[in-house]
């Protein structure tokens, strides 16, 4: 379907009602087994269970379009604005705006085959139910499917739970490019822990997810949980990736940054490997800490008492302005070694950020605990690995402005060496 003027000029669909599970009512377009199907310029609202419903779906295409209103009446059957099970091939969504869902906004689901790539360009995501709004975009991977996805331009404004999440679980492998896109949360009631993005990979201790992704040049503020997440939680597996260039909260807006959390965590649970470098960003109103770098076990861990590792560059950021409502907090922290037994790993290259004055209550500007019985290397320090005013020093001389730094190491860890530079992606 496509149209010559605004949306709507391709076709409006509005107002349909039908009973939970019915494919032939209350769902706007229902696509089963299709091959490229296409649609420029509609208007579709109203829909007691969906606005676009697709199964098995090769290749899609939606363009110039509006879907508002309310879609979907019943959370505990999923109902969503648009969802899609095993979409494959390659998709795009230009130039629209998706809102209204009772649940997710829109969501994808594949279990097998691969989606190669889904393309949200220039395109808002807006506001969820108050109720039982989950997911602005949900993009889940399971089994040995692949998804590839690029988000760009785009602006996400309102959701109660996550305003992205990017979901791997078992040997699935995704790639995600993330580029000049707003996430600026006005709504209204945002759960725990939500109002931010998650990319976050999970399984048994057999599985062996992959997860590359580039974040840049993007926008953060109003989350509730971390404004960014990168969670690694599974037995095995992979996550490498950049974030760079990157603005967090608004420094003059108390909270803005993250209300309740921090602003980026990076976190491996379980025996996962992470690579990240996280490089020229602006980071402000953070209410826990404003770089969190960590990794360990939890007593239900994925596959027991695994070992993993997370080998962090972090330099060139900025931190300031951290929030004046919650104290006890550190600019930048590395916490390796959260249960008792942990023998994870760590690489830190911190250096050339500037950091001071965001430590409260006490606490310093940047923090290195080295606990359990793991493992860090810190490139290039050449002092003892259980001298903790030496590893301080050492690394407050490779950031800007003289940062308050404290470390501490544990009697059955190894401390912190030196060496050469961390893996980066």
């Amino acid at each position: 379907m496509t149209g010559t003027g605004s949306a709507g000029s391709g076709g409006t669909i509005a107002n349909k009602t039908g009973s939970d599970g019915s494919l032939n009512s209350g769902i706007g377009i229902y696509l089963n087994s299709t091959a490229n199907p296409s649609f420029t310029r509609m208007q579709l609202n109203g829909f007691s269970n969906f606005a676009i419903r697709g199964t098995s779906v090769a290749g899609f295409t939606l363009s110039d379009s509006i879907i508002n209103g309310v879609n979907g009446d019943n959370p505990s059957v999923d109902d969503a604005t648009v969802a899609f099970d095993n979409l494959t091939g390659a998709a795009s969504i230009l130039r629209c705006t998706i809102q209204g869902a009772i649940e997710d906004n829109f969501r994808v689901i594949n279990t097998s085959g691969t989606l190669n790539r889904i393309v949200f360009d220039t395109t808002t995501i807006g506001a969820n139910d108050t109720s039982f709004g989950d997911n602005g975009v949900l993009l889940q991977v399971l089994n040995s499917a692949t998804l590839n996805a690029t988000v760009k331009d785009c602006s996400f404004t309102s959701t109660r739970g996550d305003m992205f999440q990017f979901d791997l679980e078992n040997t699935s492998l995704g790639n995600l490019i993330l580029m000049n896109t707003t996430f600026i949360n006005a709504h209204s009631a945002i759960v725990t822990g939500g109002g931010g993005v998650t990319l976050s990979g999970g399984g048994s201790s057999s599985s062996s997810v992959n997860f590359t992704y580039d974040i840049e040049d993007c926008t953060f503020r109003k989350a509730r949980g971390d404004a960014l997440l990168v969670a690694l939680q599974t037995g095995g597996g992979s996550f490498s990736g950049k974030i760079n260039n990157c603005t967090f909260g608004a420094s003059g807006t108390d909270l803005s940054g993250s209300s309740e959390a921090s602003t980026i965590e990076v976190r491996v649970v379980g025996g996962g490997a992470s690579a990240v470098t996280i490089s020229n960003n602006n980071i402000s109103q953070f209410s826990n800490f404003g770089i969190l770098l960590q990794a360990g076990n939890l007593a239900a861990s994925p596959g027991g008492n695994t070992p993993g590792s997370i080998q962090a560059t972090v330099i060139n950021n900025t931190l300031s302005n951290p929030s004046t409502y919650v104290f006890n907090k550190d600019g930048i922290q590395l916490n390796l070694g959260t249960s008792s037994g942990d023998t994870h790993t760590a690489c830190v290259d911190i250096r050339n950020n500037t950091a001071s004055g965001t430590g409260t209550g006490g606490l310093p500007d940047i923090q290195l605990r080295q606990r359990q019985t793991t493992a860090a290397r810190i490139p290039s320090y050449g002092g003892a690995a259980k001298d903790n005013t030496a590893i301080a020093n050492f690394v407050q001389g490779q950031n800007l402005g003289s940062p308050t730094v404290t470390a501490s190491t544990s009697a059955a860890g190894s401390g912190f060496a030196g060496g050469a530079a961390c893996s980066t992606p």
